[in-house]
C-alpha cells in the first residue's frame, strides 16, 4: 500500500517589517511576531503563497488599530513606547480582512 506524505511546511513573511517563518504544523494556525515596525506590537505573519517565496506587499498590509476609549486599570495590550492597541487588522488588495484583536484582561481582588 502506497501512503503520500503531505509537505507541511508553510512560508510566512510580515508585510511590514519583511521578517520571514517557516513551520511545519498541519492544522490551520498563524503565528504571530513582535513586529519591529509596529514599535514591537504582536503582529499576524502573512502565508507567502507565490513561488519565489517573497510576500507581494503591495497586494497585503498590516494596519494597527488603536484603543480609542478610556482605558483606567484595565491590563491591556501596549506597544513598545506605551501606546494602547485594540488590534492589528491583515487587509488585503481584494478588500477581504482578518482581524487579531487584544482584549483586555479581566481582574479580580478579594478575600478567599
Amino acid at each position: 500500500m502506497a501512503v503520500h506524505l503531505l509537505n507541511a511546511q508553510r512560508n510566512w513573511q510580515c508585510p511590514s517589517c519583511s521578517l520571514q517563518h517557516i513551520t511545519v504544523e498541519a492544522r490551520p494556525h498563524t503565528p504571530m511576531h513582535p513586529c519591529s515596525a509596529m514599535n514591537g506590537l504582536l503582529a499576524p505573519f502573512v502565508e507567502v503563497t507565490s513561488r519565489s517565496n517573497e510576500l507581494d506587499t503591495s497586494k497585503v498590509r498590516l494596519v494597527r488599530v488603536d484603543r480609542e476609549d478610556y482605558v483606567g486599570d484595565e491590563v491591556i495590550r501596549t506597544d513598545g513606547v506605551g501606546r494602547p492597541a485594540m488590534a492589528v487588522r491583515t487587509e488585503r488588495a481584494d478588500g477581504s480582512y482578518d482581524t487579531h484583536a487584544f482584549a483586555a484582561t479581566a481582574t479580580a481582588t478579594g478575600d478567599i
